[in-house]
């Protein structure tokens, strides 16, 4: 897919483990690292939400996004009752 897609601009960590666990999103991120991607380590391991934990010299850019579900779902009830 990522051929495809002619590579990647940007990963994505969130949920509980993508917001909580450096140690996860090194091991996911290391292996990917012909795709430009790279995390910094000192960012990494401070980051809990909406950081960008991108090494230095990456081509892609991975970030951690605090996920809100609740809040994603509020606003789909809210909008599908106000008709």
């Amino acid at each position: 897919m990522t051929a495809s897609a002619g590579g990647v601009d940007v990963l994505v960590m969130t949920g509980g483990i993508g917001e909580h666990a450096p140690v996860v999103r090194r091991d996911v991120v290391v292996p990917l690292a012909h795709l430009g991607l790279g995390v910094d380590p000192a960012r990494n391991d401070a980051a809990h939400a909406d950081a960008d934990v991108t090494a230095a010299g990456a081509t892609a850019r991975t970030v951690v996004v605090t996920a809100s579900e609740e809040t994603e779902v509020a606003r789909q009830v809210t909008e599908l009752l106000r008709g």
